[in-house]
């Protein structure tokens, strides 16, 4: 039964904190499915992980900040386990690998997986590790403690990254504090996720303008030009729009980490020089030079950019949910997501590369601050906060094509 609990305090752990926060954080996590793939004797996982916990909260002392919740009634109530990126070291992975023994392989691609996620910002903190004593949980102390540091990182404008161990705490308490969901789950052994989330210090309130959605405009006609098959999504005045029918290439829509838009990332550049200069010369002379309206983002208002002129593009959100199906969402949002639309016509949104693996594909428009475009999930839900406009790791950040042709 849930205790009660008196006036919570945050304040900074110390080194007679170790121990204790490090078995507070080992009362919680070893025997969930985060941890239960990479052992299968519960006594011998907890040991290794009681060691992990030991590493993370001696990086938390040393190079981060570890933040203890007290309450009146119990003490020790939770804590909570933040380091700047980078911290995790290879001494201090060494140290994690040696304690997992036999099962060190497996500790090394949790580790492994988790780094190939990392936002591939300049700088952020990490919130590594939060746990509250199981017998107060639902009392706020965990809520409590992440708004404690998140106030300390918006006074020095920092932002904040986390993995969420579930859909439910990702849709709850953290998107409440301010984060958002980012790229793709993190897929570990046995279909165990976690969920990676950013934050931005100090978000603005924004007035969201509203779009209006042409009719649904169903169209299954496919044809094969400039050595692709391509999806015919319309066809006026002796011209097509056509659309790549897989995601050609893995690659990010801008090379640096900066405020950006359609206008000028790397990906236009690429797209209208080398992909273009790719097709044949008879092909490219039905190519059509397309005046394209470089909307605002729908639901968070960032600028979109100047308009562009260009013969291969990417679609706009707009124009996805036009050719793709309209379920209201884009217009009337999406009442269970702040920042997906997530509704019956992903599957037809939903893309393969050319190698028939299921890959996400970014969109033109920005997500909802110019350094995040939106993209296509491999769900097919459209992520209108969008992912980091650099991101480039294996599985995300594909590119669709699309362009106008003479028929």
């Amino acid at each position: 039964m849930s205790q009660d609990v008196g006036e919570i305090t945050i304040r900074l752990a110390n080194e007679s904190d170790f121990e204790p926060v490090v078995e507070l954080m080992n009362s919680n996590f070893p025997d969930t499915p985060f941890f239960a793939w990479t052992m299968d004797d519960p006594e011998a996982r907890a040991g290794v992980t009681k060691e992990f916990f030991r590493v993370h909260m001696r990086l938390g002392l040393d190079k981060g900040t570890v933040n203890i919740a007290e309450c009146s009634e119990m003490g020790l109530a939770g804590a909570a386990i933040w380091c700047p990126k980078g911290a995790l070291d290879a001494e201090a992975n060494a140290k994690i690998q040696k304690a997992a023994g036999a099962a060190s392989p497996r500790f090394q691609l949790l580790v492994d997986t988790f780094q190939e996620h990392y936002p591939p910002a300049a700088t952020f903190e990490h919130l590594m590790w939060i746990s509250v004593n199981p017998n107060i949980h639902g009392k706020g102390v965990g809520g409590k403690l992440l708004k404690h540091r998140l106030r300390e990182l918006d006074e020095k404008g920092i932002p904040a990254y986390l993995e969420a161990t579930t859909r439910q705490s990702a849709r709850g308490a953290y998107e409440r504090a301010g984060f958002q969901p980012i790229g793709e789950p993190v897929r570990l052994p046995r279909g165990v996720q976690a969920f990676p989330m950013w934050r931005y210090p100090k978000e603005a309130s924004v007035d969201i303008p509203v779009l209006d959605i042409d009719d649904v405009h169903d169209e299954d006609k496919a044809m094969y030009f400039g050595g692709h098959r391509w999806w015919i999504l319309e066809v006026k005045d002796n011209k097509a729009l056509l659309l790549c029918d897989s995601v050609i290439d893995k690659k990010c829509y801008h090379d640096t980490y900066e405020d950006i838009t359609w206008a000028d990332c790397t990906l236009r550049k690429f797209l209208n020089e080398d992909f273009y200069n790719t097709i044949s010369e008879s092909d490219r002379s039905r190519i059509l030079e397309t005046q394209l309206q470089n909307k605002n983002n729908p639901w968070f208002g960032t600028n979109g950019g100047r308009d562009t002129t260009d013969k291969i593009f990417l679609l706009g959100i707009d124009e996805v949910v036009k050719y793709f199906g309209d379920s209201g969402q884009l217009k009337e949002k999406n009442p269970n997501s702040t920042y997906f639309i997530n509704d019956n016509f992903n599957s037809i949104r939903a893309s393969v590369n050319e190698d028939n693996l299921a890959s996400s594909w970014w969109l033109r428009t920005p997500g909802n601050n110019p350094k995040f475009a939106v993209c296509v999930t491999i769900e097919g839900r459209i992520a209108v906060s969008g992912d980091f406009v650099n991101r480039d790791y294996f599985f995300v950040g594909g590119y669709r094509p699309a362009m106008w042709i003479t028929l």
